[in-house]
């Protein structure tokens, strides 16, 4: 006999992608390779990639012209910093996944956070705190890095003009961050800020000093 039951209507989340993004041109520094190289190791069962020389052909039309400006508009020494900014939101746009710096060093598994549709961690500096852009993980299509590809181009040119543009970097996307993105609990990804990096040596046992951290970011052109 038929069954008089209505079916039940199942939602199904939607998780960030198993997929951990870095990007890389050059030779590597050992401490950084070491470091990449710990990714895989606490994360069986996602995928690792590693991005370097994919950029910027696999990019549109309005990022390429992004990139070929960024020499222009900073100094030499910042060109691929600026540029990692252009990679990580074009990836997280298309692929989701989870974006990590190079000079992040990862402790501990970060699959809890996969729950959330786009998540950010926070971070503070002297003036003052908030949302940083790595690591940061992403559904792919969400509107936090469509808002971010969206809007890079315009930010270009108006810094080009001469504008003062937060143009790229935390701040660019912190000012986007709305209700439908997490920002995590301050001190989970980034419990020391690129202010005190004097501070923090990196042969410290950074997993004894922060044992509630997930990852701990060295914040590499602070130490130059």
């Amino acid at each position: 006999a038929a069954s008089d039951k209505v079916p039940r209507t199942v939602t199904v989340r939607t998780m960030i992608p198993p997929v951990i993004h870095q990007w890389w041109v050059g030779d590597l520094p050992a401490h950084i390779e070491t470091w990449m190289g710990r990714w895989p190791e606490l994360h069986p069962g996602w995928e690792y990639r590693l991005w370097s020389d994919e950029f910027p052909g696999v990019l549109s039309k309005d990022l390429r012209r992004c990139w070929d400006m960024v020499p222009d508009l900073w100094r030499e020494n910042t060109v691929a910093r600026i540029r990692s900014n252009i990679v990580r939101y074009w990836l997280l746009l298309e692929h989701g996944g989870v974006w990590v710096d190079a000079d992040i060093q990862p402790l501990k598994p970060i699959d809890p956070f996969r729950m959330f549709d786009c998540w950010l961690p926070w971070t503070s500096d002297r003036s003052g705190t908030y949302p940083m852009n790595a690591p940061w993980g992403s559904v792919p299509g969400h509107r936090l890095p469509a808002e971010c590809v969206r809007d890079l181009l315009d930010a270009h040119e108006r810094k080009a003009r001469g504008e003062k543009v937060d143009l790229t970097g935390p701040r660019y996307v912190a000012a986007r961050v709305g209700g439908d993105v997490t920002v995590v609990a301050e001190g989970l990804f980034n419990p020391y800020g690129w202010q005190e990096t004097a501070d923090y040596p990196l042969d410290t046992d950074f997993a004894a000093l922060f044992p509630q951290a997930y990852t701990v970011h060295h914040w590499n052109y602070a130490r130059r």
